[in-house]
Parts: structure tokens; sequence; C-alpha cells
């Protein structure tokens, strides 16, 4: 592995990276910046932040604070950070519930919501001028729309702004839509039922508004059209779902993330198990093709993002994450550079 060759171009944060630790089974060390190493690749800054499993992070957009979902203690910690990626503690930790496994910031800074594997809480989190945490809301528990009789598992939510959100039920093949108030906090506004036994899983929206959530057991991908209900209110109607793939899903595969380019005319599918990147086509109604496909440079692919150009993978099973240039097409050049490290779950650039 390359990663900490070369000369760094710099200490400033390019990437944080939440990684698995003991209590998880992972060989990481909390939450770590990388720099960008000068050769193409990165480099972590200093000392990591002893976090618990920081499997999940966001970033207030107003202040400098940064959240992490500490999985194992099914809390959100808050933190302070500069420019070389030093961290502070900013109050105290709020517990949510069992494998907190995302969190996702208001684009206005005024709450936080957290999502959790272990029981399918929803929560907001209502976040001071300075980013502290504050109140905590509970969602109303999901009941399988599917009338399966399922465990609940919210996954991961996605803001779509003045205060309404859309959560993901993997255990219940379903999205939730939201609207959050310091008074109200979390109401149920809808639910759409996906196909049983997809699985869905993150989510991604276009600037024109239209929704997509990667499904974990089918590998597929979800399209789902904005539509006004009401004053201020909008609902999701499934358009259509599509194969990650050419090939199809393999035997092992669980899909993990998705995200778009600037210029939202691809798309990037991480799928473990057979731990490949597939890229997409997003076609002018916002509909998908598969374009090509790349191993991802190691094991277990559980999260990527783009970054100044680059597809950066958080490789949790290989100890590393991998950095790819992009051709022309868009499509991962391979070799990539490698930066050790233990178990990362999340990578987020720094802005």
């Amino acid at each position: 592995m390359d990663g900490s060759s070369g000369e760094q171009a710099g200490r400033k944060v390019a990437l944080w990276v939440g990684c698995y630790t003991q209590d998880m089974d992972g060989k990481g060390v909390g939450v770590v910046a990388l720099g960008r190493d000068g050769e193409g690749g990165y480099a972590p800054l200093g000392p990591a932040s002893q976090l618990d499993s920081p499997s999940f992070l966001a970033l207030n957009p107003r202040v400098a604070v940064i959240y992490a979902a500490t999985e194992g203690r099914g809390e959100v910690a808050a933190h302070t950070y500069d420019a070389e990626g030093r961290l502070a503690p900013l109050g105290s930790p709020v517990a949510v519930g069992p494998l907190l496994c995302h969190i996702a910031v208001d684009p206005s800074g005024a709450f936080l919501v957290a999502c959790c594997f272990g029981d399918g809480t929803v929560a907001a989190i209502e976040l001071g001028e300075d980013g502290s945490l504050g109140k905590l809301h509970r969602g109303v528990v999901s009941r399988d729309p599917h009338r399966m009789d399922r465990q609940s598992r919210a996954h991961a939510s996605l803001m779509l702004g003045s205060g309404q959100l859309v959560s993901t039920d993997i255990g219940h093949d379903s999205l939730r839509m939201w609207q959050y108030s310091p008074q109200a906090g979390l109401e149920l506004t809808d639910t759409v039922r996906l196909e049983p036994g997809c699985g869905p899983r993150h989510l991604a929206r276009s600037t024109r508004g239209v929704v997509y959530v990667v499904c974990e057991y089918s590998t597929e991908v979800a399209m789902l059209y904005p539509v006004p209900r009401g004053p201020g209110l909008v609902a999701l109607e499934l358009q259509a779902s599509f194969q990650s793939s050419a090939r199809g899903r393999q035997d092992g595969d669980a899909a993990a993330e998705l995200c778009l380019d600037a210029s939202e005319r691809r798309m990037y599918v991480g799928v473990r198990g057979s731990n490949r990147v597939c890229v997409l086509a997003v076609g002018d109604d916002g509909g998908l093709a598969p374009l090509a496909e790349s191993a991802c440079g190691g094991e277990w692919p559980r999260n990527h993002c783009l970054h100044e150009g680059r597809l950066v993978v958080a490789l949790e099973r290989s100890g590393a994450v991998a950095s790819f240039a992009l051709d022309e097409d868009g499509r991962p050049v391979h070799p990539p550079r490698l930066t050790p490290l233990g178990s990362p779950t999340h990578v987020l650039p720094a802005g």
C-alpha cells in the first residue's frame, strides 16, 4: 500500500474518515482526517479522535462542527474541528438507539436526523447556534407496510429542505416521509412501499428533485419522482428500478452506497461481495443504464464519495481507502492509490 508515501501537499483536511474500532470488531482508531499527499492520494493528518466506532459522519453547514454516529454505543457525538484535523468534544453525546448507523444534517443546520438499524428508530436532534446537540425528538415506530411482521431497521435519511426528509427502512422495504419542527418533532407524512426483499439502504437526490435509493439485497437502484402534496409538502412516487450492473446481482452481493457526479450524468454504486463499483449513465428523464463496472481495489466497499475529480472508496475489510482517477467517461482508472487505514466505514469530503 502506497498512500503514505510522498510529500504532503499541505496540512489542510481533504477527507474525514470514520472507522470501526475494537467494540465493533474493527481495527480502526476512530475519526481520521486525511490530507492530499501530493501524488494523487491521501495521507493521515496527525492523531485520530479516539471515538468508539464512528461508522458515519456529518458536517454542520454553518459552523465547524462534525458529528459522529458511534454505532456500538448508539450515540451521536459532536466535535469542533480546525483545518488541520484537530477535534475537540462539544458537549455530551446524545443516546439514540441500538446500532445507530446513519446521521444527516438539515441544510439550515437547525437539526440532524439519526437512524438505528437495531430497532428502527428514526430521531431528530435539535442543534444549537454553536452546533451543539440539543433536544431529542423520536419519530413513530414503523409498522411493516407489507404486513409481514418483520423487524423495522431504519438505515439512512435524506434531507429534502424546509424541514422535510425521507428515511429508508431496510427491514420493512419502505421509505418514510417526515416533516420536522421544533414544536412537533418528527411527524410522519407518508410511507412508500418498495419491492419486498429489496432492502432500501442509502439515498441520493438530483438537483431536479429526483430521489434514488440503492437497495442492499437486490443491488437495484429505485428512482422516485417528487410530487406536490399540499402546501409546502412533497411526496415521492416510485417510477422504476434499475439493476446496477449489466451482469445482474452475483451470489453474496450486497449494495452499499451510491452517489451522483457533479454533472448528474453518472452514478456510482458500490457492491460488496463481488467488490465492484458500478458506473451508471443517467438519462434526461433521470433513468439509469449500466455503463461500466470496475474492481474497487480491495474487499468490502462499505462507502464511497467523489472528491476533487477522484472516486474514493472505504475498503472496510482491506483496511484501506482507495483513490481512483476517472477517465473522460467517468470510469475508474486502475491501479488506485491506497491509504492504509483500519476498518474504514465512511469517507466524507471536508468541503
